[in-house]
């Protein structure tokens, strides 16, 4: 480094650079200060090469560092001496920047740099990039640099250095100084952070007065940028600097204009009044037209005036476009913050903007364009269609949706006429750029209003033909891919979300587009116009519930049209396989909509002969199996030649036992849609899938293959077993059946519930039916009840013994299986568990299709002898099937059941009985006749006074289960006992009106609507029970009947927002020895107070005034409880994906909680459970801050992040 040769030096640290970032090497003081030596030297070189090398030699030198303050103090030595200066501050912003946070000699740093960085700008001359390192020091080190001793002194002398900055003569030191100032006054206590803002505003009226215009857009820039990074400090100023700012922008300069605007953009993100929101936007529309030097009404000017004109004004001179842009940009913030405008907006901004489509200045209009899409876009999540769809299709909700916020999507329809004919003006003339963003706007304009086009498509569709071409000149270039892709998008929105007989007279030329795109040169348009194809069929030959519709002969001809085009794709060698493959779903999409159109002739000698070849090549398997399934499911398929059925059969066979998962899933589905189908399958074809299917269940795949290995077997049994020879029928008893119970056994965890338990019960049912397995009793029934008995009984765990019951109650239809009833009745009465265990469960799953009190008549005394002497697993199996064999039983068994509770008789497992009854009663569809009026008397009865928590939890579910058999009936006897005096009697009231949500009534809405704030008000209750109980059913409501309470939010959320704090009445403190515990018993209903608030973010969103909404997360986030804390990082991820920008003005208090969630360490003596919790605390916490990383815009954020990628939790941050 201090040889003569520059090449040399250049080398020397190209090489200690490439050292020095390999993690294992280590730097000791002595190699510390011979490096540091040879480093300044180079910092400082004459040649340019090796000082910039040096440079960047400096970032894997800090992180090797021991003593900082050396090298800072070397490097600030060289500000003094104008020569080196530049070097020396752009060394220390690499410096700041790669400084760690835990240096332990952070506060000697800044007692030397700040003063000696704010000494450097007393010179006439200095290095503004120092500005930048303050910048950047602040955020990191701020909080350090309050702590000292003299912070007071230091905090006086920058804010006085920086203001003074303001008056700079250069410009770009007022702006760098601004940015500083920012970074500073996010760390400023409130004194002085009190006194900068004063003296601005003191100055923005000086220089108001001084006609200094330049300056004051430095005051203007100033006080918004405060206003961004503490909005919540600078809130009682907002009001004046709105006003003063609006005043300003009157003024006959250009550059103030624009400065005044870039404030406003920032400062309507505060809470503002409407009168001011109104005088902002005025503004704006007038300054969205401010164009000076042009008039779009005046007449044209000869040709000499012309000449004239250009030899002395150009429109390279023209800088009043920025103002324009500014103001639409004011018009964007409006909406995307102050939503509850949007109204207005539509009625005062939107013909402004369509009426600036016309901006001769392609950046301005593309911003016009841009402000309209965010109207769009924020009427879709706060008003539109979208909201609606998304309500509806949440799990549960049933009914139609009942929209009392669609105002907004009318004022959009009513301008969409305007907004098409100013597009359609253009976007073909236009450039790229302005072209991709009509056509975005044409494309969230369908999504929003669900349509919204149909009567303005025939300004639009002439325009999709030169969009597409492969030869039209665009732009004096050919038509851009991007725009193609996105034309074609626009297309598919068109005739997905219109009806389609009101646009069928736009389908030919829709059509021509999209088949002229299938030979487009560039393969990604290729693919898009196949996947259009895709969606375009269905509309075409649409299906109704008595099969395909028969259509107009206009529509056969394009469904043929697109079939030849597609079919032609297929037939090359040269296309690309992304290509080929989206033509195979199109082809699939065509022949199985319109095979009938098509011909079934050329389906089975051309079309399916080559998708047997296509299922030869490993590449194309997959699609061409999801072709095969989507084909052989169509109805207009059914009659296919049974001999290439069994070649489709043959050739799928071999795949289902392929390790590859996608594979084996769709060869499965696939075949389950042949077999019932290939009528001419031999036995040895038979025989082979039999022989394939055993191996699949030898290798224990997933649930998801063996649940359609199981749906398969039973297909076959079902509709071909007559022609399984005795070979096959014993395979089946020997072979398959054995495999069966070695899966249910061994491998429980797979068909213990869920889809895999409803395969294997479905198969097993039809194995016990079938009539020529008479054995079944023997082979399939016999092993199951005996592995209750025999040496392997230990062996078997109570989850396998719940599926060998449901199996031994599928057999009911067997022979033989009425002795087996007596013989497990004789087994309840054995001194093994394990035996009484499985007998009991079996009989309950028995009895709920046979009426066993006939043959049994004592099984009430049996069962009351093992809730006397029985273990608690024994009695919950008793009250299983004692519940399920009353459904089979009603009239003798459900009269007993109701005594027994009346009298407090086993109480409690006969009340698990009658709620095992109520819900196999619901599911399927069993009514209890006349016994429901006095079930639910006794049951409200018992209520007032229960036993327990437990007895009053199981008397409120059954109230519940009881409800959903005649909501109209029970609904409104519940709305007259929440008001009982009996808090236990409010709390299950409440409870059984939750469980009536799932209620599939189509008239449940217009039911409960008058009853809803009954239950739902009860939230704010005395008792704290009560209270839980209404926050439950809130949370339900919302998630699945979010229409239900819409429009009574106003007057459900100040009472939810009550229940998310913590109140010290309900803490407990228990003395456990020299211990004291504090138990919480308002934790789980403030729990379910803030997960009440996820499901609104989900459902409710557009009903929400954020800043309230997100004041209370910040509560939670404070809270003692980390689950607390965890579930409010949910609702700011969820918040993130919405892009709410509101999520700004709470930056400030974001930061300290998320940073200490993230950085929060586990305790020396922490356990286990301790441990994990953390982790999983801190883990919620850094995934929360990489979510809201893409809505925080703020520097004080950006420097946060950067904090976080370099502490301690920066793997986990770029992990998640």
């Amino acid at each position: 480094m201090s040889d003569l040769d520059s090449d040399f030096r250049y080398m020397a640290i190209c090489d200690l650079d490439k050292d020095l970032r390999r993690k294992e090497l280590n730097v000791d003081k002595q190699m510390e200060a011979k490096i540091t030596e040879g480093l300044m030297k180079c910092l400082y070189d004459t040649n340019t090469e090796v000082q910039n090398m040096s440079l960047k030699l400096l970032v894997p030198y800090v992180a090797k560092l021991q003593d900082y303050l050396h090298l800072v103090k070397q490097i600030g030595a060289k500000l003094d001496d104008p020569t080196t200066s530049d070097i020396a501050a752009t060394s220390l912003k690499i410096i700041v920047n790669e400084l760690p946070l835990d240096y332990k000699h952070i506060n000697s740093m800044i007692l030397y740099l700040i003063p000696k960085i704010l000494v450097h700008f007393k010179q006439d001359s200095f290095e503004i990039d120092l500005l930048d390192v303050l910048a950047d020091f602040f955020p990191k080190f701020g909080v350090t640099m309050n702590a000292l001793a003299d912070a007071k002194s230091l905090q006086t002398s920058i804010s006085s250095t920086l203001l003074e900055l303001l008056n700079h003569g250069r410009p770009v030191v007022r702006k760098r100084s601004i940015n500083a100032l920012s970074a500073f006054s996010t760390i400023a206590p409130d004194n002085v952070f009190n006194l900068v803002a004063q003296e601005l505003i003191t100055q923005l009226s000086a220089k108001s007065k001084q006609n200094d215009y330049a300056k004051l857009q430095t005051i203007i820039s100033a006080l918004a940028s405060l206003c961004r990074t503490n909005a919540d400090r600078m809130a009682g100023s907002v009001g004046v600097l709105i006003d003063s700012t609006l005043s300003f922008a009157k003024v006959d300069d250009d550059d103030l204009k624009e400065n005044c605007l870039q404030a406003l953009e920032v400062l309507v993100q505060s809470s503002i009044s409407s009168a001011t929101l109104e005088s902002v936007i005025n503004l704006a529309l007038e300054m969205i037209k401010y164009d000076p030097n042009y008039d779009d009404d005046e007449e044209e000017m000869d040709v000499d005036e012309e000449e004239e004109e250009e030899e002395t004004y150009s429109d390279d001179d023209d800088m009043s476009y920025k103002v324009r842009r500014a103001a639409a940009k004011v018009l964007s913030s409006v909406v995307s913050n102050q939503p509850q405008t949007i109204p207005l907006l539509y009625e005062r901004v939107t013909p402004v903007l369509i009426q600036r489509f016309n901006e001769r200045q392609e950046t301005v209009r593309i911003d016009v364009i841009n402000t309209l899409i965010t109207l769009v876009k924020c009427t879709g999540v706060h008003h539109g269609e979208r909201v609606q769809e998304r309500i509806k299709r949440r799990k549960g909700s049933q009914g139609p949706f009942q929209s009392g916020s669609s105002g907004s999507v009318s004022l959009l329809k009513a301008q969409v006429p305007n907004i098409v004919k100013a597009i359609s003006k253009f976007i073909s003339l236009s450039t790229v750029s302005s072209a991709i963003v009509g056509i975005e706007l044409l494309t969230e304009i369908t999504k929003v209003c669900n349509g919204g086009l149909e009567n303005s498509l025939s300004f639009v569709i002439p325009t999709f033909k030169g969009l597409l071409s492969n030869t039209k000149v665009f732009n004096n270039s050919v038509v851009h891919t991007d725009i193609k892709i996105k034309t074609l998008a626009l297309i598919v929105s068109i005739v997905t979300l219109h009806d389609s007989d009101t646009i069928s007279e736009f389908f030919p030329p829709l059509v021509n587009a999209i088949v002229e795109s299938t030979d487009d040169s560039y393969y990604k348009v290729q693919t898009e116009a196949f996947s259009s194809i895709v969606q375009f069929v269905v509309v075409l030959r649409p299906s109704g519930d008595m099969g395909y519709v028969s259509i107009s002969e206009k529509a056969k001809e394009l469904v043929l049209q697109l079939y030849q085009v597609t079919w032609a794709i297929l037939q090359r060698d040269d296309v690309e396989s992304e290509v080929s493959e989206k033509a195979l779903l199109a082809l699939g999409a065509i022949v199985s909509n319109a095979a009938d159109l098509v011909s079934v002739q050329k389906v089975e000698s051309e079309i399916l002969p080559h998708l047997l070849v296509r299922l030869k090549n490993e590449s194309a398997r997959i699609v061409t199996l999801e072709v095969v399934k989507t084909l052989f499911a169509s109805s207009l398929l059914e009659n296919i030649n049974s001999s290439i059925l069994d070649q489709f059969v043959a050739q799928i066979l071999e795949f289902i036992t392929k390790t590859h998962r996608p594979t084996a899933i769709n060869s499965l589905q696939c075949l389950i849609l042949l077999i019932p189908k290939a009528k001419s399958l031999n036995v040895a074809e038979y025989k082979s899938i039999l022989e394939n299917l055993n191996i699949l269940y030898s290798n224990l795949p997933d649930v998801s293959i063996l649940t359609l290995g199981f749906d398969l077997l039973a297909c076959m049994v079902e509709t071909s077993m007559d022609k399984f020879d005795t070979v096959m029928r014993d395979i089946v008893k020997s072979t398959t059946i054995p495999k069966l119970i070695d899966i249910i056994v061994n491998s429980s965890y797979i068909v213990s519930g869920g889809s895999g338990l409803d395969s294997l019960l479905y198969l097993w049912s039809a194995l016990a039916a079938n009539e020529s397995l008479s054995d079944f009793y023997v082979t399939g029934v016999r092993p199951l009840v005996d592995l209750s008995t025999g040496s392997e009984s230990k062996k078997v765990s109570k989850e396998t013994y719940h599926v060998l019951a449901k199996c031994v109650g599928k057999s009911v239809k067997c022979q033989q299986f009425t002795s087996l009833i007596t013989e497990l009745y004789d087994r309840v009465r054995t001194l093994s568990d394990n035996v009484q265990f499985f007998s009991i469960i079996a009989l309950g799953e028995i009895g709920i299709q046979v009426d066993l009190t006939q043959q049994i008549p004592d099984i009430f005394n049996t069962i009351d002898s093992i809730f006397q002497n029985g273990n608690e697993s024994l009695k919950n199996s008793a009250s299983y099937s004692i519940g399920r064999i009353a459904l089979g039983s009603l009239k003798t068994s459900l009269p007993v059941i109701l005594s027994n509770i009346q009298n407090k008789k086993y109480e409690y497992q006969y009340l698990s009985a009658l709620h095992e009854l109520l819900q196999c009663s619901v599911s399927e569809g069993i009514s209890l006749g006349s016994f429901d009026d006095e079930l639910f008397r006794i049951l409200f009865e018992r209520t007032q006074n229960p036993t327990d928590d437990s007895t009053l939890s199981l008397l409120a579910e059954c109230l519940g289960k009881l409800s959903l058999t005649n909501v109209s009936k029970y609904v409104p006897i519940l709305k007259q006992n929440v008001d009982s005096t009996v808090s236990s009697t409010r709390a299950s009231t409440i409870t059984a009106y939750r469980f009536t949500l799932s209620s599939t009534n189509p008239e449940y809405n217009n039911i409960v609507k008058p009853y809803i704030l009954n239950f739902l008000g009860k939230i704010t209750d005395s008792e704290n029970k009560v209270r839980y109980a209404a926050l439950s059913a809130l949370h339900s409501t919302i998630h699945s009947r979010s229409d239900l309470i819409a429009d009574l939010l106003s007057q459900l959320l100040p009472a939810l927002y009550e229940q998310t704090k913590l109140r010290e009445d309900l803490i407990e403190v228990v003395d456990m020895g020299p211990f004291k515990n504090k138990i919480d018993h308002g934790l789980e209903a403030r729990k379910t107070a803030y997960e009440c608030m996820a499901s609104l973010l989900d459902n409710c969103y557009q009903h929400l005034v954020m800043t309230d909404f997100i004041k209370v997360v910040l509560r939670g986030l404070a809270d003692n409880q980390n689950e607390i804390k965890i579930t409010n990082h949910l609702i700011l991820q969820k918040l993130a994906k919405t892009g709410d920008k509101t999520l700004n003005l709470f930056t400030a208090e974001l930061i300290p909680l998320l940073k200490a969630g993230a950085l929060t360490v586990t305790k020396d003596t922490a356990v286990k459970q301790e441990i994990e919790n953390i982790k999983t605390y801190v883990q919620s916490s850094v995934k929360t801050i990489k979510a809201l990383n893409a809505v925080l815009t703020l520097p004080t954020w950006i420097n946060f992040v950067e904090e976080i990628q370099k502490s301690t939790v920066g793997e986990i941050y770029e992990s998640v």
